[in-house]
């Protein structure tokens, strides 16, 4: 009975205790099997599932710094449990520079040695979580400062010219400004000229230039400011006289440029002969016979006063009785042309100086010549004098430029202008009577009688 009793109490919790232990057997079992699946499927399909992974990073726009600084999770290791067999596969994501993702499927597997039974068939199970490495923060690569390509603008400097002294040349520059006003771009090369105005001549550069050329290059790369300078010509003036020893000549004003004239400069010439000298004529720089002449100095000059010897003065002053031929520079001795009841004589009754004069009375004449072909200028003159004349009675003065073929009245003496004591006449001989063959004379007409005189002394011709 006991025995019995043992018997049916004990199948039920036999039986109970049976199937809860197989439930947990194959709970077991199970989860192994997925284990060794998921083990399984990474093995064999681990490349594959790596080169997917690869292929969505190479194919990323730009890897964000996130994911290039990506750092993998810690690798899951699977540890069997005792006495059960169940492997755990291990994924391990390494990034590279290059932002792509390597995964590695590396299966552990570890077997307490206390686990009874212990399993030995291989886990053919695929792991359901399949990790992905897909960014999350795609970058846009927006540049934050974007260049506006501006050129640089080419620096400009001005380039100013003058001249020195005022208005005395100028200065002409090629090529003309390219950049407003006088400035130049930077490295344009400019050919300044210097051109003088008349009477003067370029002399040098200065400022931000030199030289002595009038023409120059320059390349502006800066401010210039150049001066072409100029001095005004000055010539030499040189006079001379001829013959030697016949005269001078003075300038008036005298040299304005050292020893020198400057251009421009009117200057007055006189020539003054020396005695016995005449002036002829101008030669050189000037013509003509114009005493003083002026001149205006634009370049060198050479001026010659010429001059002749002066014909020795005429001259009569009675100073001997009854001497038909004295004096200096006559042709020949006086002559006298008889008319009816004139006489001409040498007195001595009433000279104007002396001991002696010529007097004529009534119808008388008498002329003289002399040659005077050689007198730049010549000048006649006499003392006279005339008495007693009544109403319609003359002596007369005369001079003739051809020998006496004619004659030309330069004094009438008359019951007018009767004259006591003497009176001077002075007459300018131009170029027309002087000449070879001039010829002086005096006569009475008109009716005088014997008492009646006219009275001349001191005759002279000179130059």
């Amino acid at each position: 009975m006991g025995k019995n009793r043992k018997s049916k109490f004990n199948f039920p919790f036999s039986h109970f205790h049976q199937e809860h232990g197989q439930g947990i057997t194959e709970y077991i079992l199970l989860l192994s099997l997925a284990g060794l699946a998921a083990f399984a499927i990474i093995t064999l399909f681990g490349p594959q599932i790596q080169g997917v992974f690869s292929r969505l990073v190479r194919e990323a726009p730009v890897g964000p710094p996130s994911l290039i600084a990506y750092t993998p999770p810690p690798t899951a290791t699977s540890t069997n449990l005792p006495g059960t067999g169940t492997a755990t596969p291990t994924v391990t994501l390494t990034p590279t520079a290059s932002s792509t993702p390597t995964l590695t499927n590396t299966p552990t597997q570890t077997t307490a040695a206390t686990s009874t039974p212990t399993s030995t068939h291989t886990p053919t199970s695929t792991p359901t979580n399949t990790p992905t490495n897909t960014p999350t923060n795609t970058p846009t690569n927006t540049p934050t400062n974007t260049p506006t390509n501006t050129p640089t603008p080419i620096p400009c400097f001005s380039l100013t010219t003058s001249v020195s002294p005022t208005n005395s040349g100028s200065v002409t520059r090629n090529p003309l400004p390219n950049c407003g006003g006088d400035m130049y771009t930077q490295g344009t090369a400019v050919t300044l000229s210097a051109s003088p105005n008349t009477g003067y001549q370029f002399t040098n550069w200065s400022g931000s230039a030199t030289g002595t050329n009038s023409s120059i290059a320059v390349t502006m790369t800066s401010a210039k400011t150049i001066t072409a300078n100029f001095t005004q010509m000055c010539y030499t003036v040189t006079t001379a006289v001829s013959p030697t020893g016949s005269g001078t000549v003075t300038a008036s004003p005298g040299p304005n440029c050292g020893s020198q004239y400057s251009h421009g400069t009117n200057v007055t010439f006189t020539a003054n002969p020396n005695t016995g000298y005449a002036f002829a004529n101008w030669s050189g720089a000037a013509s003509g016979t114009n005493n003083p002449t002026l001149l205006t100095i634009t370049g060198s000059t050479n001026l010659t006063a010429n001059f002749t010897a002066a014909a020795a003065n005429v001259t009569e002053y009675f100073d001997s009785y009854n001497n038909w031929n004295g004096g200096t520079g006559w042709s020949g001795s006086w002559t006298t042309v008889p008319h009816s009841g004139g006489t001409v004589s040498i007195s001595a009754e009433n000279p104007y100086q002396g001991p002696y004069h010529l007097r004529l009375a009534d119808y008388a004449e008498v002329q003289r010549g002399a040659n005077l072909s050689d007198f730049s200028t010549a000048t006649l003159s006499f003392y006279w004098t005339a008495t007693k004349l009544k109403s319609g009675e003359a002596f007369y003065a005369e001079i003739s430029k051809d020998g006496g073929s004619t004659w030309t009245t330069i004094l009438t003496a008359n019951s007018t202008n009767d004259q006591s004591p003497y009176a001077l006449l002075t007459y300018t001989l131009n170029s027309t009577y002087r000449v070879s063959n001039f010829k002086l004379r005096f006569i009475g007409v008109d009716g005088n009688d014997s008492n009646d005189y006219f009275d001349v002394d001191n005759i002279t011709i000179v130059p």
